[in-house]
C-alpha cells in the first residue's frame, strides 16, 4: 500500500486533528472495490473527483479519470491536491460507489473544522 503524503496550502499552528479514518487505508479500500468491479462485471469503470478546496474561497472543481492509474497520477502530484481540500470520489459503472475524503498532510493531520 502507498502512502500519499500531501503539503498544506496555509501553514496555520492550530486547529489540525489526527485523521482518524487513516486516507491512505479509505485509498486502499477505494482501490480494492474498483478493481472487484473491473473483476466481476467484466466492464469498465471511470472515476469522478469533486474536490473542495480548503480556504480557497471557490466553488468546487472537478477531475475525471479512466483508470487506477490516471487517478494515482493526481494523488502523487502536489499541484493537485493540498493537505486540508476534500475530495468525493465516484467509481462510475453499472453501480455507483462514493468515497467521501478529506486530504491529510505529511503528519496526517486534517483540518479540526474546516473551511469550505
Amino acid at each position: 500500500m502507498k502512502n500519499y503524503t500531501f503539503k498544506r496550502r496555509f501553514e496555520e499552528k492550530e486547529g489540525w486533528v489526527l485523521d482518524e479514518e487513516n486516507f491512505n487505508e479509505e485509498i486502499n479500500k477505494l482501490k480494492i472495490k474498483y478493481k472487484e468491479i473491473l473483476n466481476k462485471e467484466d466492464c469498465c469503470a471511470f472515476f469522478l473527483i469533486k474536490q473542495y478546496f480548503y480556504k480557497s474561497g471557490t466553488s468546487p472543481d472537478f477531475q475525471f479519470c479512466y483508470d487506477w492509474e490516471d487517478f494515482e497520477f493526481l494523488l502523487e502530484k502536489d499541484k493537485f491536491f493540498c493537505a486540508g481540500d476534500i475530495i468525493q470520489v465516484w467509481i462510475i459503472s453499472d453501480k455507483n460507489i462514493v468515497f467521501d475524503l478529506k486530504i491529510p498532510d505529511e503528519n496526517n493531520l486534517i483540518p479540526e473544522k474546516g473551511a469550505y
